[in-house]
């Protein structure tokens, strides 16, 4: 079905690139390099290890949700960049390119979820919204530093 205001002939005739009826491939882009793939993953494990290092990480019994939400949602968007190469063999450089971004996006999310102390943000992540969590300096030092790492892989 058609958007709203979208005429079948614009679709049809629209440059290949465009049209998604087109059999016409778009050219392939290489992904992010091996360097900056390595460096992005660094730096994510720093992160994860800060969050560890972090006075409320105490498990099994006394461990912050939220702490340990954002660890493994870190650890998942990790994942994710470790298997870019991966995906780029069997997929395309379209499709890895795709995953890295989506990795990037999910560490906007990262940040803004620790900045949240609101009842909101607790339920996302199954907190306590009476016992926020401040990830203070090293943590928040770390998570720009994985920002920098992102940053370089769209700015090369």
């Amino acid at each position: 079905m058609l958007s709203p205001g979208l005429e079948l002939d614009k679709v049809v005739n629209a440059p290949p690139a465009l049209n998604p009826r087109s059999k016409m491939a778009t050219p392939d882009v290489s992904g992010p390099s091996e360097e900056v793939l390595d460096q992005t993953t660094l730096k994510l494990t720093e992160l994860m290890d800060a969050i560890q290092a972090h006075p409320q990480w105490q498990p099994p019994h006394n461990m912050h949700n939220k702490l340990y939400f954002i660890w493994d949602f870190i650890g998942r968007s990790r994942q994710m960049v470790i298997e870019v190469p991966q995906t780029q063999r069997e997929k395309g450089a379209d499709a890895a390119n795709k995953q890295y971004n989506e990795a990037a996006q999910r560490l906007i999310f990262t940040r803004i979820l620790m900045n949240d102390n609101s009842a909101k943000a607790a339920m996302v992540t199954m907190s306590d919204p009476a016992r926020p969590v401040d990830f203070g300096p090293d943590v928040k030092r770390k998570m720009d530093e994985v920002d920098t790492a992102f940053s370089t892989a769209f700015s090369s």
